[in-house]
Formats: C-alpha cells, structure tokens, sequence
C-alpha cells in the first residue's frame, strides 16, 4: 500500500510541475477517519487552515463560507481554564479539529452525493469541552455535538420531520449516517 500511495503522489508531482501554476501540497491522512482516505490538493485551490502555526485541515477556496466560520470560531481555543466562573477547562486542540474535520467531510459527503454544498454552520464551545455546530436556516434546525467520543446531534425539517439518533456515534460512522446526509439534502442546499 505504501508503494502504491508513493508511486501516486510522484505521479501526480510530475504532473503538476508540468503546470506552472499549480503546486503540489503534501499528502494528508486524516486519522479521524478509521479508512485513513487519502487527500489530495492544491495550493491553489485550497486554503490551509492553521491556528497559532498547527495545521487542522485544507478548505477548497470555493466554500468561502465554511473557511470564514472556521476562522471566526479560532475563539474557542483562547478559553482559559474557568472562563464561565464555573471551573470549565480549555477546550482541546484536538476535539476542536475533529469537529472542524467533521464539518469539512460532512459538507463533501452532502457535495458528492446530491452536489450541494451546505451554508456554514455557527460553531460554538459546548459543554464539557464539546463543539457545536449549528444551523437555523432555510427549513432546517440542526445541532451537531461533537467531543472525544464521537458526534451526537438533532436535527428537524419545517416539514415536521425530526431525527435523533439515541445515541453517540463514532466520527467515522459520519459518511453512512443516511439520516444526517438526508437532512442535508432535504433542504436542497441551502443550509
């Protein structure tokens, strides 16, 4: 497997040197994911998404949306210990990008199956050192929890349906969780 992901990575080296305008960024396992699926891209049209120089994910530059909202959440991990006077903890590096990886593979998910791409969510500090992502538009309310152990959420269409699985799912079950893609592309989009 190794050899082959090499022999992939100088082909598609060489042929983007043959672009000049486009350069290669390295290869990236995203070990939240338990297949390890393989990502590529480039410079060119993706943004890397850093906080304080650690890398947490590449965003293509065409979901603008998603890289403003990711950015304006970088507030989460400047909580100190105790910020509410209710002795919460910091928020994790990590838990914050795995939440930030679920939203970006969460949209690709929606994008590659009904090509749609969904509006980025309000991303706020949960309990417990969680992450929420939140959306409240265009016929849809749905709250995604994400923390150590996996990613929980509630969902509800303005036609009346609801979805609530009863219990916490492992961040790799993301891309066959029909029921959340499905809220997705019930609002045709436009989340």
């Amino acid at each position: 497997m190794a050899k082959q992901i090499s022999e992939i990575k100088n082909y598609i080296v060489s042929q983007a040197k043959k672009e000049k305008e486009i350069e290669p960024i390295d290869f990236l396992f995203d070990s939240t994911y338990q297949d390890d699926r393989l990502r590529i891209g480039f410079k060119s049209q993706s943004t890397p998404i850093e906080y304080k120089g650690k890398f947490i994910c590449r965003i293509e530059n065409k979901y603008s949306n998603l890289i403003k909202a990711v950015k304006s959440s970088f507030y989460i991990l400047d909580l100190e210990d105790d910020f509410d006077d209710e002795g919460s903890l910091k928020y994790e590096y990590e838990i914050f990008r795995k939440a930030i990886t679920f939203l970006v593979e969460l949209n690709r998910e929606v994008n590659s199956i009904h090509d749609l791409a969904i509006y980025a969510p309000e991303i706020y500090h949960g309990p417990s050192g969680s992450i929420d992502l939140n959306w409240e538009e265009n016929g849809l309310r749905c709250l995604i929890n994400i923390n150590i152990e996996g990613y929980s959420y509630y969902g509800k269409l303005s036609s009346g349906l609801k979805v609530e699985p009863p219990q916490r799912r492992p961040i790799s079950y993301m891309k066959k969780d029909k029921d959340l893609i499905y809220l997705f592309y019930s609002s045709n989009g436009k989340v």
